[in-house]
């Protein structure tokens, strides 16, 4: 690991969690994981690691590697996980000499661990395409149903050992690695961005699962009422276009609520050029409440009285 098991002041480890140190492999994306790690005992001189800060052989130089090379290493970096899960991704520091009431421990994730969560290491596909991916870029899934859309980054099926096991797939969506769920109603948020940001590049094939998808998306946060990103994009039907818009500080865009967007009002207002969202069998009040914290959206329920050929 290149650190020594002395002991040392905690001082000593502020600037080293703050700085890293690139002689030991220390790198700086390690740096930015750790540095706000604290003491409570500053001038104590006895915090010592326990464990050791691992990386593998090769990790410095990845970024360096040709594209054959870095596949071979997502090979064996996805065997490691496989084999050990994360026991080389954290180290502790503490004062252990100490009773352990007063050890003041804290767990800090190893090189490695850094490395696997901050890397684009991570073999994904869209539409069949490779991409090298870090996890926080990869979306997967543990069930079929609901899958990852062909048109979205998702895991390679190469990779499927990270997410078919449960230990695994623990790690892989957890701290370990920080893969993206699908599947999982916390990620609605997450996959509404994801899903508005790929309108562009949608195919006349993609357009019935994109829709489903994104209902689904807002469906699961009605039931949340987790409140929205402040910069929350949407993908409105208009003039008959499904399209991308986004908050505006300078101005607010009127948005009208639909839970079908092929129904007659909707393709009316739609056609007159206002930004219709479809949400989908969802209550409309909730996500219309939800809305209205985003300052740069002015949202409302289809009324269908107002509506006239």
């Amino acid at each position: 690991s290149g650190v020594k098991e002395r002991r040392r002041p905690a001082y000593h480890w502020d600037n080293l969690l703050r700085n890293g140190d690139a002689d030991r492999g220390l790198s700086k994306d390690w740096a930015k994981l750790v540095q706000h790690t604290s003491f409570n005992h500053p001038y104590t001189d006895d915090y010592t690691l326990k464990g050791e800060f691992w990386r593998l052989p090769g990790q410095i130089d990845f970024g360096e590697f040709p594209d054959h090379l870095r596949a071979a290493f997502y090979e064996l970096l996805v065997h490691h996980i496989a084999c050990h899960r994360s026991r080389f991704f954290f180290a502790r520091i503490g004062r252990y000499r100490r009773s352990e009431r007063d050890w003041d421990e804290r767990r800090i994730v190893t090189p490695l661990g850094a490395f696997l969560r901050s890397e684009e290491w991570l073999q994904g596909e869209m539409r069949g395409e490779r991409m090298f991916l870090s996890p926080s870029q990869c979306w997967a899934s543990r069930t079929k149903r609901p899958g990852v859309p062909a048109f979205m980054r998702r895991l390679s099926d190469d990779a499927r050992v990270l997410v078919d096991r449960d230990e695994v797939a623990e790690i892989s969506f957890g701290e370990g690695l920080g893969l993206l769920d699908w599947a999982s109603p916390e990620t609605a948020s997450l996959r509404l961005v994801a899903l508005a940001n790929c309108v562009e590049k949608l195919q006349s094939g993609d357009i019935a699962t994109f829709r489903r998808q994104y209902s689904r998306a807002w469906g699961e946060l009605a039931e949340s009422h987790v409140k929205l990103p402040p910069n929350l994009p949407l993908a409105v039907h208009r003039h008959g276009n499904l399209i991308r818009i986004e908050a505006d500080e300078g101005a607010q865009t009127k948005v009208i609520l639909v839970e079908n967007a092929q129904s007659f009002e909707a393709r009316a207002l739609s056609a007159a050029g206002m930004s219709v969202l479809e949400l989908g069998e969802v209550d409309l009040g909730v996500i219309e409440k939800s809305l209205g914290q985003v300052e740069a959206y002015s949202a409302e329920k289809l009324d269908r009285d107002s509506v006239r050929l």
